[in-house]
């Protein structure tokens, strides 16, 4: 069964990367402009402790290994998750604001 609401809020993307259940990097931003077709035109680093809590659990729970993305609404009862994958997503924006997930996300040996 599939239940949705609309729920209201900026809309964020998060990444991290994770090492056998153990996150090692997280990068967190915010569409500020909205672009062709709904993307983001313009975006803005921001911490997100709540968000990576959510994410290191997701992630340790499932013993995850590599990249963990997320699609997050910041709502006034706490964040709410509405699409999670197991990729990358534009790796070069984390590394302008200081995060280099490229390289963390190196598969085992």
């Amino acid at each position: 069964m599939l239940v949705q609401r609309e729920v209201r809020g900026p809309l964020v993307m998060v990444q991290s990367v994770f090492a056998a259940g153990a996150p090692v990097a997280f990068h967190a931003c915010e569409r500020t402009g909205e672009g062709a077709r709904g993307g983001a035109s313009r975006k803005r680093g921001l911490p997100l402790p709540e968000v990576a809590g959510h994410l290191r659990r997701l992630g340790g729970e499932l013993g995850w290994h590599g990249a963990l993305s997320a699609d997050v609404v910041l709502t006034e009862q706490g964040p709410v998750f509405i699409d999670v994958n197991p990729r990358l997503v534009e790796p070069v924006d984390a590394l302008l604001s200081g995060v280099d997930l490229a390289t963390r996300a190196a598969p085992r040996s």
